[in-house]
């Protein structure tokens, strides 16, 4: 019995920031005695490194999970552990006594990490803003740090990515495993000075005073300081001003200040030359992000249920169909609202202030002229009665009594209908990939919709394809070690443009030879010189499946739908992993593609008949290799997946004000009812707490946290949430 192949899980591992010396303790979440009460943070056994010698000396089961060492966030610092696929077919992990079988020593492991930031790059296009970090092939146990250069640095500098160290087996732990540590979530710069509105000379930048070594970038090289997006090019991020700088109110977009931050993603490569020479390679995908401030909570939809679906497809067999498995979307929804101030999410009237926080209506209105109005009723949406909304929802699907949920679901192809009998469909008020209302993935719906309708059975969940079981297992694989929060059931994929990851940019290379912009059908790049001519053009359908849909909706309050806006026929781009999901079955293989006849740099629908279409048969690009969920090497490169986040991170926290990912970023807290039914609470940013008086979310607004306080300090003032209530005073 040999090693025929090899597989590293968890296959995507996410690692979180923290600058304490004490990694976070493993945990998991579990289901209480209330289902729908928050989840039970359970610790399970942690493994304890030595730091001089990267050996595993110790495993214990914490009593409690601390996230903070006083002030300081513990990092998540993830574990990846290697498995070998056996000649008889079975799975073994790979350890000591598998090597000596194979003849080998734990020298014959090979590893390498490439990762990198491409936030400047994606906005600049200058291929020397690329911040790229690689290390390997290494076979040593010792800490080797990612240092991050780009060519527009100063000379010597670097951006930390955190380490990576090749634990060292032994008698204790002899699996073969590597560990990955983040870096502690910084702000980088390119000068201790910035202007800012209204002054025309520069004045000293807070972030920088005492830590100007973090003054990497080089503004007589580069142009990432004082960097101004065009506003008129259609390949701009969506959203655009995604970037830390002044915004003069003559100006479309900031004037940016020209920070960095050590976010990265990108891959961990694994090789083992057997004794038969034949070298056998695997990989992973890592990438670092904020943490989970609210850790007993998952998001809505996640990066495992984009994985799930590229690996299963979009339909769901009768082995499959599970009252639980429906049940838990709708408690993952339960747990979304149970963070948010829904009727501010609403855009109900607040304090007598109204279209002030940055909700999925305001938007409907800036981008489409549609009504501003409210989505659901005012007087529905307080958070303590959309909670029990939620609770009659999974309470009737549990029992069996919910056919009618099939048609309160929205579905991907009703995100143009802005009507007010579509906005009111589910999920509701929170904001997908591409900018317009969440819907779950198709795969997602169908197992809700089958287990609403079938509803009178539970089985466990199988896989129907024996040549996807190993990928699919490895998805929700949990290493020995890690908390929960590496997972990808864990970030979310509902991005706008996202925390943990912006996964609408793993769908760009899916056809061989162009690039498509992240979050729309324009064609940005080609690869192929032969399909030169699609350069900007754009994808209206493949195998006659359309990606596009019109938009529809009220332009007058009471006034009956029709285009939007009005008498232009404006289209929008359906997010890419439902509008797609169905190439998965086409990898390797030619789809007809049409495209506009020519270059569109505004949107465009579907024309009529085939006039002003141009029609290219183009291959669908495999995307992982076979059989697991590494990801082919021209499909993903590093530092794409977080390339169209904001720069800094902590920007997205104070720029948004909107919401839509409570699970890492949550809003309304240490919530209470009082007598008339009402809740109240804080802002997840006010600085002073437990008031019970909301304050509606606004940039200016001195009592709450600003930019600057969380560039230079978002580890003590940021607070983590247990049960909806500031930890440290839980």
């Amino acid at each position: 019995m040999t090693i025929k192949k090899l597989h590293l899980w968890p296959p995507f591992c996410t690692a979180r920031f923290g600058s304490s010396e004490t990694p976070l303790e493993a945990y998991e979440l579990a289901i209480g005695e209330n289902p729908l009460d928050f989840r039970v943070i359970q610790p399970r056994e942690t493994l304890v490194v030595d730091p001089a010698s990267g050996e595993v000396v110790d495993k214990y089961t914490p009593e409690r999970i601390r996230f903070k060492d006083e002030d300081r966030v513990r990092p998540v610092a993830p574990f990846l552990e290697l498995f070998a696929e056996m000649s008889d077919g079975t799975v073994r992990q790979v350890n000591l006594d598998l090597l000596k079988a194979e003849r080998l020593d734990p020298s014959a492991v090979k590893w390498s990490v490439d990762v990198a930031n491409l936030k400047v790059f994606r906005q600049t296009q200058d291929a020397k803003d690329k911040i790229e970090a690689k290390i390997g092939p290494i076979d040593d146990h010792q800490v080797h740090e990612l240092q991050g250069v780009a060519e527009n640095f100063l000379p010597g500098k670097y951006i930390s990515f955190g380490t990576f160290r090749y634990i060292k087996p032994n008698e204790r732990a002899g699996e073969i495993r590597a560990r990955f540590t983040p870096g502690k979530g910084l702000v980088y710069g390119s000068s201790t000075e910035r202007i800012v509105v209204g002054d025309t000379r520069p004045t000293l930048d807070p972030v920088f005073q005492g830590f100007e070594d973090r003054i990497v970038y080089d503004r007589t090289r580069g142009k990432w300081h004082n960097f101004q997006a065009d506003a008129s090019s259609p390949t701009l991020p969506n959203p655009s001003d995604i970037y830390q700088g002044r915004w003069p109110d003559t100006e479309p977009l900031p004037i940016g200040w020209g920070y960095l931050d050590d976010v990265c993603d990108g891959r961990v490569t694994v090789s083992i030359a057997l004794a038969s020479g034949e070298v056998l390679t695997t990989s992973a995908w890592i990438g670092t992000c904020m943490p989970a401030y609210a850790p007993d909570s998952q998001p809505m939809r996640t990066v495992a249920d984009e994985l799930e679906q590229l690996i299963m497809g979009t339909e769901v067999p009768d082995s499959e169909v599970s009252v639980e498995d429906a049940a838990e979307i709708v408690r993952r929804a339960l747990e979304s609202i149970r963070l948010m101030n829904t009727a501010a999410m609403n855009a109900n009237v607040i304090n007598g202030r109204t279209n002030i926080a940055s909700t999925l209506y305001r938007q409907d209105t800036n981008d489409y002229g549609r009504d501003y109005a409210p989505g659901m009723a005012s007087s529905l949406v307080d958070p303590s009665a959309v909670r029990t909304l939620h609770e009659r929802i999974y309470t009737a699907l549990k029992s069996g009594s919910a056919p009618w949920f099939a048609e309160v679901l929205r579905k991907p192809e009703e995100i143009g209908d802005l009507s007010d009998k579509a906005r009111r469909k589910m999920p509701p008020m929170l904001r997908g990939a591409d900018g317009r209302a969440l819907t779950l993935t198709r795969r997602q719906i169908n197992r809700v919709v089958r287990a609403a309708t079938a509803g009178l059975f539970e089985s466990q969940q199988s896989v129907a394809s024996s040549s996807n079981r190993t990928a699919f297992k490895s998805v929700g694989y949990r290493a020995a070690g890690n908390p929960v929060s590496t997972l990808p059931s864990s970030a979310i994929s509902n991005c706008f443009p996202g925390l943990e990851y912006d996964f609408k940019n793993f769908w760009r290379r899916v056809f061989v030879g162009i690039v498509l912009l992240e979050w729309d059908n324009y064609v940005v790049e080609i690869e192929d010189p032969k399909l030169a001519n699609l350069r900007g053009h754009r994808l209206l359908r493949v195998n006659g499946v359309p990606v596009v849909t019109s938009l529809s909706g009220p332009v007058m309050p009471g006034g009956g739908v029709q285009p939007l806006p009005y008498g232009k026929g404006q289209v929008v781009t359906m997010e890419w992993s439902n509008a797609l999901a169905f190439i998965r079955k086409y990898q390797g293989q030619k789809v007809e593609c049409d495209f506009t006849s020519k270059p569109a740099p505004q949107p465009t629908d579907v024309p009529k008949g085939k006039a002003g279409l141009l029609r290219v048969s183009l291959i669908v690009r495999p995307i992982f290799e076979r059989d697991s969920l590494s990801v082919s090497d021209d499909y993903l490169r590093p530092g794409e997946l977080t390339q169209g986040l904001c720069s800094p991170w902590q920007h997205d926290y104070r720029e948004c004000s909107c919401y839509y990912w409570p699970a890492s970023r949550p809003d309304f807290v240490n919530a209470t009812t009082d007598n008339t039914g009402t809740t109240r609470g804080d802002n997840w940013l006010s600085k002073q707490r437990n008031t019970g008086q909301y304050v509606l979310d606004d940039r200016k607004d001195t009592r709450l946290l600003s930019y600057d306080d969380l560039f230079m300090d978002w580890e003590r003032q940021l607070q983590f949430q247990i049960r909806g209530r500031d930890a440290e005073k839980s």
